[in-house]
């Protein structure tokens, strides 16, 4: 019983100290409610048309990065296709490798269905 009591025997000290830390504490409190609970959108001079114009800057923005980039279609030419482009179209090995051999004999692909003959991709 005497270990506990001990737990609970303070100087004055240590009582007005306990005492200020829990006064700094519920003061904290107290302030952290008011701020919250304080609308700031809320007054007698702002009217919906108001408040819409205050997020109106951010929906812009949201709108500017969602809208979608159409791509322009640029013309190719598949006698020149390096490697590393040929892996970018989605292209095999083996297929590159056709259309390469069929370039070292001097040739070239003049149409679409030409290149799927050559690399023999359908």
């Amino acid at each position: 019983m005497k270990q506990f009591k001990s737990y609970f025997l303070f100087s004055r000290e240590h009582r007005s100290g306990i005492f200020s830390l829990l006064l700094v504490v519920i003061v904290i409190q107290i302030v952290f409610f008011l701020i919250k609970s304080r609308n700031y959108f809320s007054s007698e001079n702002t009217t919906p048309d108001k408040e819409w114009l205050l997020v109106q800057n951010e929906i812009d923005s949201i709108k500017k990065h969602s809208i979608k980039k159409e791509y322009e279609i640029k013309p190719f030419n598949p006698n020149f296709i390096t490697d590393y482009k040929g892996y970018m179209l989605g292209m095999s090995t083996v297929e590159i490798d056709r259309l390469h051999k069929y370039r070292e004999t001097g040739k070239y692909v003049n149409s679409a269905k030409e290149f799927q003959q050559i690399t023999k991709s359908f």
